[in-house]
């Protein structure tokens, strides 16, 4: 039997976030700065970082324990 592999990809709610930001400030009705309509971005860029490198963490860390016994 064939397997066949399948990719979703779809927009994060960071995404929705900025994209609605991004039309209020287009259409006049918020004045704040562009950094802030792009903060949410950049708050889901950081997130996924902290999780990666938690990750690499963990995977050093249990290294360690399985080679010192």
């Amino acid at each position: 039997m064939k397997q066949t592999k399948v990719h979703a990809h779809s927009i994060g709610i960071f995404g929705v976030i900025t994209a609605v930001l991004a039309a209020l400030k287009l259409a006049g009705l918020v004045h704040f700065s562009w950094l802030l309509v792009i903060a949410p971005l950049l708050l889901g860029i950081v997130i996924q970082i902290v999780i990666f490198l938690l990750a690499l963490l963990w995977i050093k860390w249990h290294n360690g324990r399985k080679y010192k016994r």
